[in-house]
């Protein structure tokens, strides 16, 4: 919200506060490090649903089907394809083509001071 030389004031989670400026991280350096420590998921965007596929390769064998607006764990890329987890029970790859990748951050956490 507002950048000073010693004490940065900032606004996350619904709480306002100040931070020392020493401490805080701004720009492509803060996207950076959102980034390694962000939640990262895929979700299906195919009306028909999405076949998970044992590789990265749309002849891979099919493991299961996941539905329109499925979440599944965003585990890495291949080949046009997310490599994902989806419920902790399918370890899988799909097409890049027909879902979408994202990631969030949680806000701010009061520690009760």
């Amino acid at each position: 919200m507002e950048a000073g030389a010693e004490w940065t004031k900032i606004s996350s989670g619904g709480f306002t506060g100040f931070v020392k400026s020493e401490y805080i991280a701004t720009g492509e350096e803060a996207e950076a490090m959102a980034l390694e420590h962000a939640d990262k998921y895929v979700r299906v965007t195919s009306e028909n649903g999405l076949r998970i596929r044992q590789s990265a390769s749309a002849t891979g064998d099919p493991v299961m089907v996941a539905q329109y607006g499925a979440i599944m764990i965003y585990e890495g890329e291949e080949n046009g394809f997310y490599h994902i987890n989806y419920a902790d029970q399918f370890d899988g790859f799909v097409s890049m083509d027909f879902s979408e990748y994202d990631w969030y951050l949680m806000g701010a956490i009061p520690n009760g001071e």
